[in-house]
């Protein structure tokens, strides 16, 4: 089930589209340009920790404090 602010929202496009279709636009292309740099950014970040902690002397070292915790 949506919660109240995304059913707000929902209701809200159609209405804020009518009356401001540029700003709603730009809104909604920010929105996007965010989200995907938030993404790229985001699996980068992973991707980077993923190769240290496989490999070299990080890697060693994180297997060992990990298993050291179970």
């Amino acid at each position: 089930m949506a919660s109240l602010p995304v059913l707000i929202l929902a209701l809200m496009i159609p209405i804020l589209d009518y009356i401001f279709p540029q700003w709603l636009a730009r809104f909604m292309a920010e929105l996007l340009v965010g989200l995907a740099h938030f993404s790229v950014g985001y699996i980068f970040t992973y991707a980077a920790f993923l190769i240290a902690s496989t490999s070299g002397k990080y890697g060693q070292s994180f297997n060992v404090c990990i298993h050291d915790k179970l």
